[in-house]
């Protein structure tokens, strides 16, 4: 875990997809970052993608899901 970039090998076990609570994919995760890059509000990305405008803000600062592109 010692690289800027971390790998699926790099992750914990219950990261991202494979946490079987996670209501995101990597792909879902993608769309949402593009579409608040567009001008799309986070309030509505999360009613959009059925998450909280917490977690949307998370995903797009990359707090959370940090190793999707």
């Amino acid at each position: 875990m010692g690289t800027p970039v971390m790998s699926q090998v790099d992750l914990p076990p219950s990261a991202g997809e494979r946490n079987p609570a996670a209501l995101l994919t990597a792909d879902k995760v993608r769309a949402l970052r593009a579409a608040h890059a567009a001008g799309a509000q986070l309030t509505s990305l999360a009613r959009a993608f059925g998450i909280s405008e917490r977690a949307a803000r998370h995903v797009v600062q990359r707090t959370t899901w940090r190793h999707v592109d």
